[in-house]
């Protein structure tokens, strides 16, 4: 039987489109057996990879207590954590950590808001998957002092300026929602914003930015309710009387 040369020594590289390593030695690198040594690949790149053991950059992959390891990206179309860590965050766990996350949206039907809201202030939803923070429905009372005030649904207000302030129509406001104003010193007005209105029995005040109501007298007094979301306001009662520009 005619004896079988070795080959000992690739001089450039070896090329081949499917190639099985069973065993031997690649650069002093044992490939299989019972104890295969520790090799350095400077890249490795493969359509898919699995790793059930061993470690990579000094982190445990597997085993019964892998190492904690350190991922500058971790890219995934679906990824499914059931335990570790992330960012020093427990991830399940019987006492997982606290979490930080710049947006929070479930079961992409609700997009909750990113800052806390205001004392007493309680979650509601725009019916469109848009919670935020709104004043509760028993509502709130703010004495006003200075020139100019916002306004938030559900708030009842103080008028107390002798010079008078101007209060503007909140931006947002549910269906149902409530604001009122007492006079108490100084005449008032309110301002609209864009496509808003104020509807006062069989008139309303011109649509947009350029219409308002004014009192006539620093005693009087007025509450509305939110009759078209965001929108209309239709005036329940008043004491006094009004000018609707």
């Amino acid at each position: 039987m005619a004896e079988q040369n070795s080959i000992t020594n690739f001089s450039s590289f070896l090329e081949c489109p499917n190639v099985k390593l069973e065993g031997g030695i690649i650069d002093g690198v044992t490939i299989g057996g019972i104890t295969p040594d520790d090799a350095t690949f400077l890249s490795m790149t493969a359509s898919s990879v699995t790793i059930s053991g061993g470690t990579i950059d000094d982190v445990s992959i597997g085993s019964l207590v892998p190492a904690d390891g350190d991922f500058t990206s971790l890219s995934s179309s679906s990824v499914t954590f059931t335990g570790g860590t992330v960012d020093g965050v427990v991830i399940g766990g019987t006492t997982p950590s606290d979490g930080t996350f710049s947006t929070l949206t479930i079961d992409g039907a609700f997009t909750f808001p990113t800052t806390d809201g205001s004392a007493n202030q309680v979650l509601t939803t725009d019916g469109a998957g848009v919670v935020s923070w709104q004043n509760s429905s028993d509502s709130a009372y703010e004495e006003v002092t200075s020139a100019t005030k916002t306004m938030e649904s559900n708030t009842a207000y103080g008028a107390n300026l002798p010079a008078g302030i101007t209060f503007t129509l909140p931006a947002t406001s549910p269906a149902g929602s409530v604001i009122s104003i007492t006079g108490m010193q100084g005449i008032w007005s309110i301002t609209q914003g864009a496509s808003q209105a104020i509807r006062v029995g069989d008139s309303t005040t011109t649509t947009g930015v350029t219409g308002s109501i004014t009192c006539d007298h620093y005693g009087d007094c007025i509450q509305m309710r939110c009759i078209v979301a965001d929108l209309v306001w239709r005036v329940e009662y008043i004491l006094g009387n009004l000018t609707l520009a």
